[in-house]
């Protein structure tokens, strides 16, 4: 099984909790999904694709309820998606869909995950409309009742906490806060809801959350938001036992006088994020490395190559050059000494083309041919480069070591349409000094 049916098949097991995951490519737009199961299967929208964004504009006309098709086609826009995503944090969001002919409520969730070259975002659909008309229902009878004290203990067994503030007086008192909240030794009510907020945050809020939380839990901020769309939620890592553990804090308008703030705990679930996350990215890096050698593979050449041909095309490519390797002696080297010493020959022609090529990528795209992309330190130092893998290989040609030949061509703005064509130029140069090389043996 090749790595890249490997990335596949953990992309799908991945995606349990959820009925469709999507793996986006943020270079191309390039999209497939993975898993497409109960209610959002029906829809049956495009499995793949090279224009995510413009298919996700055209699809939310046909399958989103149509008051939510306003919000979402401006939330769903690459610039968007990639803001709020920029810092690690996922990017989740609430909307309708259309099954059945019946708006049905699904959250969204994006993550951006990075490495090597590539950026991707996963986006994963989830149905929590049983979740989410529970919790509309809870609002709702917050609104109607006129003892805020008995809807909070009502609400509190979803929450570790509540608060009910009076938003003219500032008085609040909480209730039925989990032990563990207890412990914080935060006042159950006061006078002064949000100066004992900025206070109690410096004291119990991870370091690295406490400036933009103490940014968040401002009274004017908060009961505009409240004003605007009726609720506010943020996520944040509370310290519990010294760990940091994430918390989600949501706060409703409740009449004209109140607003009620749950807080929840979904450590496990925002850490299952991670791990997911995660898992896609060491599959995907699985799946571009070659087993062997443990540089990148063909499929990562191909991927780079896509990318600076797209480059070159739009006028944007910055000056690099294209070096191809080639293992000199292999043949003779399984025939007499077997395929695993060939093995090792491979394994140390490798090792030698990344010790000269320090700062560049390379990838073994043949059974004994690699290529590098040589750009910013290697690229201005590629004569000196030339100059030591060849009197390398000389050397390593008297004792009995690993031949290697190595040729190298640059990108040419005024004449070359695409990778192909540097590629072209270096393996004729390469053939050049294999010749050269059995000439000088």
């Amino acid at each position: 099984m090749d790595g890249t049916q490997s990335f596949s098949e953990m992309a799908m097991a991945l995606s349990l909790d959820y009925e469709s995951v999507y793996f986006v490519d943020i270079e191309t737009d390039r999209y497939a999904e993975y898993s497409s199961r109960g209610g959002y299967r029906q829809l049956q929208l495009d499995y793949s694709g090279n224009e995510f964004w413009g298919d996700v504009q055209k699809n939310l006309k046909n399958v989103v309820y149509e008051a939510d098709q306003g919000m979402l086609s401006r939330a769903l826009t690459k610039e968007n998606v990639l803001t709020e995503t920029a810092d690690g944090s996922p990017f989740t969001l609430n909307y309708r869909l259309l099954i059945d002919g019946q708006p049905t409520w699904y959250t969204l969730k994006s993550v951006h995950i990075q490495f090597g070259d590539k950026n991707y975002l996963v986006v994963g659909v989830c149905n929590v409309d049983s979740l989410v008309r529970q919790q509309k229902k809870l609002e709702q009878e917050t609104t109607k009742s006129a003892t805020y004290g008995q809807i909070a203990l009502a609400l509190a067994n979803q929450y570790v906490t509540i608060y009910c503030v009076n938003r003219k007086t500032d008085h609040y008192a909480e209730y039925k806060a989990k032990d563990f909240y207890k412990e914080l030794a935060n006042e159950e009510s006061g006078d002064d809801f949000w100066g004992d907020c900025q206070k109690n945050l410096q004291r119990v809020i991870y370091e690295e959350d406490r400036e933009l939380l103490s940014a968040v839990l401002v009274k004017d901020t908060l009961l505009k938001e409240l004003d605007n769309s009726g609720s506010f939620s943020y996520t944040y890592r509370l310290l519990v036992h010294g760990v940091p553990t994430y918390m989600n804090m949501k706060a409703v308008a409740s009449g004209d006088e109140h607003i009620v703030i749950a807080v929840s705990n979904i450590d496990t679930q925002v850490r299952r994020g991670h791990e997911f996350s995660e898992a896609l990215s060491l599959a995907l890096e699985k799946s571009h490395r070659d087993s062997l050698t443990g540089v990148k593979n063909k499929n990562a050449f191909v991927e780079f190559e896509n990318r600076l041909d797209h480059e070159i095309q739009s006028g944007a490519c910055q000056e690099f050059a294209v070096a191809v390797c080639d293992v000199n002696g292999l043949k003779e080297v399984n025939d007499t000494k077997g395929h695993k010493a060939g093995d090792e020959y491979i394994c140390g022609a490798a090792k030698l083309v990344c010790e000269i090529f320090k700062h560049s990528p390379v990838f073994r795209i043949g059974g004994d041919e690699f290529a590098v992309i040589l750009r910013d330190f290697d690229y201005k130092r590629r004569e000196d480069l030339q100059e030591q893998i060849d009197g390398i290989v000389q050397e390593n040609q008297k004792k009995g070591g690993v031949v290697v030949a190595c040729g190298m061509a640059c990108f040419e703005p005024a004449n070359d349409k695409n990778v192909a064509q540097v590629f072209e130029r270096a393996d004729r140069q390469m053939y050049s000094r294999k010749k050269a090389l059995k000439h000088f043996g």
